[in-house]
């Protein structure tokens, strides 16, 4: 579903992210982390034109929207360990994970008045 409203707006190698993480309504499994092939080639992404974030960020996107409803439990749990292992593994500096509305001209409320950004920032940027 991503995949294909990604490329019916231009994103001719569909899924803009790197990393998909379900909520157990598109036939995953809640917290099921989906590595794209943007990953999997080592692509840019198709996420955040803005900052530069799609040449230099790797896109994380949950499924759901956050100005309606919360995150489940399964997808924060999943999002903290792929930040971590990805931070980790990268040394990624913990001020360099940032939300799509936090860049510099990102006109959006991604990923929404709902996401609960302070508990992830105490799990991630310890």
């Amino acid at each position: 579903v991503i995949h294909n409203s990604h490329h019916d707006r231009g994103f001719w190698q569909g899924l803009g992210y790197h990393f998909l993480i379900d909520n157990g309504t598109l036939g995953k499994g809640d917290g099921q982390i989906e590595v794209s092939p943007r990953w999997i080639k080592q692509q840019m992404g198709a996420h955040c034109q803005a900052g530069g974030m799609n040449t230099q960020g790797i896109g994380i996107a949950l499924v759901g929207n956050f100005n309606y409803e919360r995150p489940t439990p399964a997808q924060m749990e999943a999002l903290v360990y792929l930040v971590t292992t990805l931070r980790q593994y990268y040394r990624i500096p913990a001020t360099h994970v940032v939300g799509h509305r936090d860049i510099a001209n990102g006109k959006t409320d991604c990923p929404g008045r709902n996401f609960p950004w302070h508990h992830f920032f105490q799990q991630v940027r310890s």
